[in-house]
């Protein structure tokens, strides 16, 4: 009986171990279509899109497909929309992702050779342009600062004449700094009111050009995901043959990261089969992709 149970169990192990050293196989033959893949895509990518690197990773995910995450841009500078109010200016924020520069006090420092020296011109321009406007900002917020500071101060004093007057008789001289106190009163609000006009000028300028970089980058960056969408429908109709094991019922997710935003592109497995087939084409391929923001 002991010889039966031995004998059942070795089976079944022997069983076990070729089923886990197929599906071990099955698994390192499915992750080198995807890297083989993965590098066209990169390839595509970068020459479609006219940048130096294009970084990518692929990750086969078990009877649903293969996910494909792709990072357009390597560097980001963003400037948050200012409050419409004059007093106190909000300073902008600056994000700036570590992969290609680093920025303290103003000085910026990029990690890596990726970046077109235009691209450097560029962003050093943009930062430039927002230390100034803050430094003015700043200023402007710290002069009505003080012209408040002053303000309150010679009405507290104009108090505490006020009431001397009331409980002295030697009125004269406390009459004549009363008045001298009201003229400086009037110029200080004068300087505060016109200051005050010329904040909120400053602050609307600086959020409408603020919105309009945002804009700018919102439009460059909408034409790059529409190029990088179109360069991998043409790259899976053309390659996506290679992944062999992903099975017609299966997807190639494509993950788009533009920096804090991202996209995914869903191709069912089967309508790439009928795309490298010459069934339909990339545009028809790239309108069957389910498409939506995460």
């Amino acid at each position: 009986m002991m010889k039966k149970y031995v004998l059942a169990s070795a089976m079944a192990l022997s069983v076990l171990s070729v089923g886990t050293a197929a599906q071990t196989s099955e698994f390192e033959s499915v992750n080198r279509q995807i890297s083989i893949v993965e590098n066209i895509l990169s390839t595509a990518l970068k020459q479609d899109l006219a940048l130096n690197s294009v970084q990518i990773s692929s990750t086969y995910l078990a009877q649903q497909g293969v996910l494909y995450r792709v990072r357009l841009d390597n560097h980001f500078v963003f400037v948050s929309e200012i409050a419409d109010v004059p007093l106190p200016p909000l300073p902008p924020e600056v994000v700036i992702t570590a992969d290609s520069m680093t920025m303290s006090d103003g000085h910026v420092e990029f990690i890596n050779g990726d970046i077109e020296s235009g691209e450097h011109e560029e962003i050093i321009i943009s930062l430039e342009g927002i230390r100034e406007q803050s430094e003015q900002m700043r200023e402007q917020a710290e002069l009505q600062r003080e012209l408040a500071f002053k303000l309150r101060e010679l009405n507290r004093e104009q108090r505490e004449i006020e009431v001397q007057t009331k409980l002295s008789n030697e009125t004269k001289e406390l009459s004549e700094r009363l008045v001298q106190l009201e003229r400086e009163i009037v110029k200080v609000k004068e300087q505060k009111d016109a200051l005050s006009a010329k904040n909120k000028v400053l602050v609307k300028k600086v959020k409408a050009e603020r919105l309009k970089q945002k804009e700018q980058h919102q439009e460059k960056q909408q034409a790059q995901l529409e190029s990088a969408l179109t360069s991998v429908a043409r790259s899976l109709c053309d390659y996506g043959v290679g992944m062999r094991d992903i099975k017609d019922d299966e997807y190639v997710n494509i993950e788009f990261s533009q920096s804090r935003s991202k996209h995914m592109a869903v191709f069912k497995k089967a309508d790439i089969n009928r795309c490298v087939s010459g069934k339909m084409d990339y545009q028809k391929l790239l309108s069957n992709a389910q498409q939506y923001k995460l």
